[in-house]
């Protein structure tokens, strides 16, 4: 009997020995190299964080930059979703005030960044003002369900920048 729990404890820190190898095994897929929302690296994030969200309320305070959903999905937490059908060409499209120079947008997932890709955008001019643009990202198409996300970095002509994201839900 006293041999029992020698085993049973011995079994439980090995138990644990290896969730840790997993743990640390299924992280080396998933690495923190680049912050997905900033379109840098975590350590020029961190280093220039402040100039970032500076730039980006004087950017948020002079222009307006809304989706523009054609059709879209209620997701928790009062997020909204633009609805995607699978294996079908999607853009989606964003209404702005603001002369941009230069747009840099990626479709990501959530949750990993196995699935990264960047996406071309254009902005469409209506007429001549400059007082109503539309941005248009081209996504392509999506080939799993669920949850998607395009993210986009903007830079107007004063130099200040802006990071907006929408939500896709693919089904």
């Amino acid at each position: 009997m006293k041999n029992v729990w020698f085993y049973g404890i011995m079994s439980s820190l090995v138990a644990c020995v290896i969730a840790c190898g997993v743990t640390i095994y299924k992280s080396l897929d998933y690495p923190v190299e680049v912050d997905g929302k900033y379109f840098r690296s975590y350590q020029a994030v961190d280093k220039n964080f402040d100039k970032i969200s500076e730039s980006e309320r004087n950017f948020n305070a002079k222009f307006s930059f809304t989706p523009n959903f054609t059709s879209d999905v209620k997701l928790p937490r009062g997020k909204r979703a633009h609805r995607v059908g699978l294996g079908q060409a999607a853009s989606v499209s964003f209404l702005t005030n603001a002369t941009l120079v230069e747009i840099k947008a990626l479709l990501t997932r959530p949750h990993t960044t196995k699935f990264d890709t960047p996406l071309k955008a254009e902005v469409v001019k209506f007429g001549d003002s400059n007082l109503t643009n539309e941005v248009v990202v081209d996504v392509g198409q999506l080939d799993q369900k669920g949850r998607w996300q395009v993210i986009l970095q903007l830079k107007n002509s004063d130099g200040e920048e802006a990071f907006k994201k929408a939500e896709l839900w693919a089904e």
